[in-house]
């Protein structure tokens, strides 16, 4: 419950945009993990470590800290977890000028996300990944499918999520 605590703390200060002590809270929660050895808690500080080193420019850092991450999720068949990080991964590779490997990535995310039925918001930056990347390679006619892809997923999701509020009022 500490770590849970403390990570969450951190992730405040990563939308804060306060690297420091964002940093300072996603280490304390990840020494915690490690030391009771919460597998499930450790690849969710590798992935959040991941983001906030991407944050920062620190782009080997990063994909480091996603590997680790995608290393104990696939041990604990986190697929939805691993999704996120492979979406996470397309983006450094596209900042380092590298959109083929960035496909990659969003390619085995999407994969994912297709097997599990997952229609949410992973998707959503999965598709918007494909688009960022199509228009890096020169693709427009896919940038735009993705694009509607996108634009078709995000009107189901709000709608399922506007129902759900009307039926809790």
């Amino acid at each position: 419950l500490q770590a849970n605590t403390l990570s969450n703390i951190g992730l405040i200060y990563f939308d804060l945009d306060e690297s420091a002590k964002s940093e300072e809270y996603l280490v304390k929660a990840l020494n915690i993990r490690k030391r009771i050895d919460d597998q499930y808690g450790l690849s969710v500080s590798f992935v959040n470590l991941g983001k906030l080193l991407e944050k920062q420019n620190k782009f080997q850092l990063a994909i480091q800290n996603y590997n680790k991450g995608i290393e104990i999720k696939e041990k604990l068949e986190d697929d939805l977890g691993i999704a996120i990080a492979k979406a996470n991964m397309s983006n450094i590779y596209l900042k380092l000028n590298q959109p083929n490997i960035a496909l990659k990535h969003l390619q085995d995310s999407e994969a994912i996300c297709l097997k599990n039925d997952a229609e949410s918001n992973i998707m959503e930056n999965v598709y918007i990944g494909y688009v960022q990347t199509y228009l890096e390679l020169g693709n427009i006619e896919l940038a735009k499918k993705y694009n509607e892809k996108f634009f078709e997923l995000n009107k189901k999701i709000n709608s399922a999520s506007d129902a759900m509020k009307r039926t809790k009022t």
